[in-house]
């Protein structure tokens, strides 16, 4: 299948690609950029909106307006490492049962508490495969 035909078939609105960049002082910044880049070859995240009645109105929102997205698992795999220097086996077998430890090591203000369970239900979800629900998305693997 082509990537135009992926997209639409799965009403996709955006492909995500990660993304690092060395900035000037020598520190690397990671992320996710707008890409056409998909490999149909690997297997894909989708992320879209989740219908629950318990998100939030910011994360209904924002999840609303954000579509329904696709990116490699690949890029999924390199931005946690990126953010956890571990695989998700490492991550998991390091932190699973310590989320309240592993939530105080982030000291940055804009934070919603439950990072930590969110990293380890990331790690499991890049492992095991099927799908995860938070903060108002899907995130469902995809082997074509």
């Amino acid at each position: 299948m082509e990537v135009d035909k992926f997209i639409k078939k799965n009403k996709i609105n955006n492909i995500y690609s990660y993304h690092q960049a060395e900035v000037s002082d020598g520190r690397i910044e990671y992320g996710w950029k707008v890409s056409n880049d998909l490999d149909l070859g690997q297997p894909i995240v989708i992320t879209y909106q989740s219908k629950s009645k318990k998100i939030s109105d910011e994360d209904l929102e924002w999840s609303k307006s954000e579509g329904k997205n696709a990116a490699n698992l690949s890029c999924y795999m390199n931005y946690f490492f990126a953010a956890t220097k571990m695989n998700p086996d490492e991550f998991i077998e390091r932190w699973s049962g310590n989320e309240s430890e592993l939530n105080n090591l982030n000291s940055a203000e804009d934070t919603r508490g439950d990072e930590g369970s969110f990293m380890i239900d990331l790690a499991r979800f890049l492992r095991d495969g099927g799908k995860m629900v938070r903060y108002g998305r899907i995130f469902k693997l995809v082997n074509n």
